[in-house]
């Protein structure tokens, strides 16, 4: 008497296809939930510098310089600045830190902007995952 143990080559074919399929959908699925919410933390980190800068305006009557050449150094003078006037809009919150940078959720500095004449309004954005400012103002770069 013969007995068939297992599942033939079809079945075991079958299987696998099913389950190469399902974790490629719950690969993508992951994939974009994580950026989405990297983009939600880049926003209310946006939201919260952009009162810190209110508040540092209001007590100074200008926004810190930020025209420098680099973005690193635009945004450690933003750090600093903030640090000693904006201070309780920065604790409270669980900030990434790098050489006295804001680092974003994808690892890189905020870039701040701000030219010094009362005119002129500053600005504050991530680049976004791809890691390049882009001069259309696309999808990828989160403004504040």
């Amino acid at each position: 008497m013969k007995r068939n143990s297992g599942f033939s080559l079809i079945e075991n074919l079958c299987i696998l296809g099913v389950i190469l399929i399902l974790s490629v959908v719950f690969f993508r699925t992951y994939i974009h939930r994580s950026n989405d919410i990297k983009y939600q933390s880049a926003r209310e980190e946006l939201a919260l510098l952009n009162c810190a800068l209110e508040h540092y305006n209001n007590a100074c009557g200008t926004y810190p310089l930020g025209n420098f050449q680099s973005t690193s150094e635009n945004a450690a003078s933003l750090y600093n600045a903030l640090l000693k006037k904006s201070k309780n809009f920065l604790n409270g919150h669980n900030w990434t830190l790098s050489n006295d940078m804001l680092i974003d959720p994808w690892g890189r500095p905020y870039v701040y902007k701000y030219s010094g004449n009362p005119e002129d309004t500053y600005v504050l954005f991530s680049v976004g995952p791809n890691g390049h400012m882009d001069t259309r103002e696309l999808i990828d770069d989160i403004y504040s």
